[in-house]
């Protein structure tokens, strides 16, 4: 069989997903299922961002962040629904845990991702998730602990943006 270039694009992205989980899941993990969406947003975005901006992939530039936002597309139609949630929440149970599986907390969380590397921009966010792994490898966090890693990557910058701010309007939109 011939694949196509959507097939290899698909392709390409459950790899570098995977990948990405090296570091988001097995080097640093969520200290809960409240932020699985540490693990797999971040592997949704960074498959995206690597498709886009990797050597070796320059067939994908293109098409990276149009199925990416196609993906979301279909986050934001699950949002309306009843059985919407936020990508961050409350879990007591492993059966709540299993429910968060979804578009809205690989897709709706890894659209919040972009949206937080383009306001900092890409040498803090870069620096951020650098001091992250070195902070906390090996352990288990929660986002907290990420925005205390942004706030650092910002201050190594001389940099300032307001990531109280940021996290408030997560918590207005209910993610």
């Amino acid at each position: 069989d011939i694949m196509t270039q959507l097939d290899k694009h698909a392709l390409a992205d459950i790899v570098l997903h995977q990948a990405s989980h090296m570091w988001f899941g097995n080097l640093v993990t969520m200290k809960w299922w409240n932020d699985l969406w540490l693990n797999e947003s971040f592997a949704v975005f960074m498959a995206t961002l690597a498709l886009d901006q990797a050597k070796g992939f320059e067939p994908f530039h293109l098409s990276a962040w149009r199925v990416f936002h196609k993906n979301v597309a279909v986050a934001i139609k699950e949002d309306q629904e009843r059985t919407t949630h936020p990508v961050t929440t409350s879990v007591t149970t492993t059966e709540e845990a299993e429910n968060l599986f979804d578009s809205i907390t690989y897709w709706k969380g890894a659209s919040v991702l972009k949206q937080l590397y383009y306001f900092l921009g890409a040498d803090v966010f870069q620096l951020g998730v650098k001091e992250y792994f070195n902070r906390y490898k090996g352990g288990n966090t929660e986002l907290k602990d990420f925005i205390s890693c942004m706030r650092t990557a910002l201050q190594m910058q001389r940099e300032e943006a307001d990531l109280n701010y940021w996290v408030d309007l997560l918590s207005i939109i209910h993610i």
